[in-house]
């Protein structure tokens, strides 16, 4: 019987956001599939989408403090990184696959892939990185995963060879999204009324996720139009931009037409509530959060962002990211005023999600990739 393949996942934190959501669907999906065995590291303390996970996956929680403070963060590498080679050193994985670590992280299970002839997979999340270091970091790995097309383009331009390049979209369980309630329910157990018309943002509390743009459509909408803007998601090491977002509602006089639920794990209830769904994201890779809406059947209204055109294609609208409102509050006028496009916009977008960023289809995806490249290590072995 062939041995099964040891893959181990490692990422820098488990806040809430799309990477760290899919890091925990595919250490449980493949875990659950049962053909590659799995282990997953995770480096900081900060855990917060570990409440209500359930797998038989092995998991490794570091719990490395982060402290705010980029020299103290700099000196907590000399703890971190032995504890990162050891856990290596005890796992020995065929694969390591690197979701998002600190540089000098990467270096080391860099270092560590190549001195006991182990592969190293690192995933490229959104459409532009901060410096040359990031490409370079891809074209020494031995794989680099990108979740959007696009994605492609943009490391084989930058010297990334095409034989390391993987495209492997995020798939989504569509089951997990079919709530139970209907939308007035939902919308009660949220302390919402059953006339409000709510359209509805799940994103992490980053101003990458432009939340100030949703914001200023919402003061473009009549205030008889009963509108309210509802974010779920949350950050509590970026306290500083929330309140600059309760600023700018305020100086709108939005009180009480914007509703901030932080985080939650009731995903499929909370989207049960929205009457349409908003992600004007300044930047992306294969947006979580919109893959979430299509396969809740809901409207969508999203950014031309990295992957949100190519999840989207005609199943949703989309907005220039740069816009300043005037798009964003014409689509959300339109939706409003048409209870038709609503509901066959949602309709097409939950056929897209199934059809084509289906759980399975990702899952099997990287298995196939994880055998290719562990056969790789074992035929370089015997030459």
């Amino acid at each position: 019987m062939r041995k099964k393949i040891r893959v181990m996942h490692v990422i820098g934190s488990l806040v809430a956001g799309g990477c760290e959501r899919m890091f925990l669907t595919n250490l449980a999906g493949l875990e659950d599939r049962g053909r590659v065995e799995n282990i997953g590291l995770v480096v900081s303390s900060r855990l917060e989408l570990l409440e209500g996970w359930k797998s038989d996956a092995k998991l490794i929680c570091l719990r490395i403090r982060p402290y705010g403070s980029k020299l103290l963060d700099q000196l907590m590498l000399f703890h971190e990184l032995p504890r990162v080679a050891w856990a290596f050193l005890d796992e020995r994985p065929d694969v390591v696959y690197i979701y998002h670590v600190h540089l000098p992280t990467w270096a080391m299970l860099f270092f560590l892939c190549r001195v006991f002839g182990k592969r190293l997979v690192v995933r490229k999340m959104i459409e532009s990185v901060q410096g040359a270091h990031d490409f370079s970091l891809y074209r020494l790995s031995d794989c680099a995963v990108t979740v959007f097309g696009g994605g492609v383009r943009q490391l084989a331009e930058r010297g990334v060879p095409p034989g390391k390049i993987s495209h492997i979209p995020n798939g989504k369980d569509l089951s997990l999204y079919r709530s139970r309630l209907g939308g007035a329910e939902a919308k009660a157990r949220l302390g919402l009324k059953k006339g409000n018309f709510i359209i509805g943002m799940l994103s992490r509390l980053d101003p990458i996720k432009n939340h100030q743009l949703a914001i200023r459509a919402l003061s473009r909408l009549p205030a008889a139009s009963n509108a309210r803007l509802v974010i779920a998601g949350d950050d509590p090491a970026r306290t500083a931009y929330k309140e600059n977002l309760r600023s700018l509602i305020r100086s709108l006089n939005l009180e009480g037409r914007v509703v901030f639920l932080g985080h939650r794990n009731d995903i499929a209830e909370v989207l049960a509530s929205f009457d349409v769904f908003v992600h004007p994201s300044l930047r992306e890779g294969c947006p979580g959060a919109v893959l979430e809406a299509m396969c809740a059947g809901l409207p969508i209204v999203a950014s031309d962002a990295g992957g949100s055109a190519e999840l989207l294609g005609e199943s949703g609208i989309l907005i220039r990211a740069s816009d300043d409102g005037a798009a964003l509050s014409s689509a959300l006028k339109r939706l409003m005023a048409d209870g038709r496009l609503r509901t066959a916009l949602g309709r097409k977008a939950r056929a897209r999600a199934e059809r084509r960023f289906s759980l399975d289809a990702m899952l099997c995806s990287y298995e196939r990739l994880f055998d290719e490249l562990a056969g790789a290590a074992q035929a370089a072995k015997i030459l």
